[in-house]
């Protein structure tokens, strides 16, 4: 399926996205992921699942095979009370 991306809270979004925009485009751009409150623990908690997890300048990706690990991701937060958001994150670019 593909990867989807974790970010801390409270990072500046920018830094991550400037290089994971595409080249070119002109129409809505989103990047759906995950920030969440303790990044290194957030890590470990998926590194420990068995997640495969590629670590990029200010944030991380993880390779995912279905949206079902979409749900697993979140339980996993949850069961392991790790505080987390899931939504856009390139909400701040302005496209006209």
């Amino acid at each position: 399926m593909g990867h989807i991306t974790i970010l801390p809270t409270g990072a500046c979004q920018a830094d991550y996205l400037s290089n994971h925009l595409p080249t070119r485009y002109m129409e809505d751009f989103t990047l759906l992921g995950f920030t969440v409150s303790t990044f290194s623990r957030a890590l470990e908690l998926l590194d420990n699942a068995g997640y495969i997890i590629i670590r990029q300048d200010g944030g991380a990706q993880v390779k995912i095979a279905s949206a079902e690990e979409l749900r697993n991701i979140q339980t996993l937060f949850l069961t392991n009370n790790l505080s987390y958001e899931y939504g856009d994150l390139a909400n701040t670019i302005y496209q006209a």
